[in-house]
């Protein structure tokens, strides 16, 4: 089982490679939050690739802002390494 740090580091890589978006990434106590904005269209693989990183996740979601859609994934710190 991956560490959530190394959890975190491969969703990113996967965000930012099905989206061309740079994702953020914000440690708290008990997990790591990495999100990513959505561009207004995904094909059908970058999509799949999206839903795979979530489904990996501990936590997951999907939002709405002002900005336009943004997904996120936490992977949970207490993982054993």
């Amino acid at each position: 089982m991956r560490t959530a740090k190394a959890q975190a580091v491969a969703l990113a890589a996967r965000f930012a490679a099905a989206t061309g978006q740079e994702p953020r990434t914000e440690e708290g106590t008990d997990r790591i939050r990495v999100e990513v904005d959505l561009p207004s269209a995904l094909s059908d693989p970058a999509r799949r690739i999206v839903l795979a990183g979530l489904a990996a996740a501990d936590r997951y979601g999907h939002d709405f802002t002002g900005h336009g859609a943004v997904v996120w994934a936490e992977p949970d710190l207490r993982r054993a390494t």
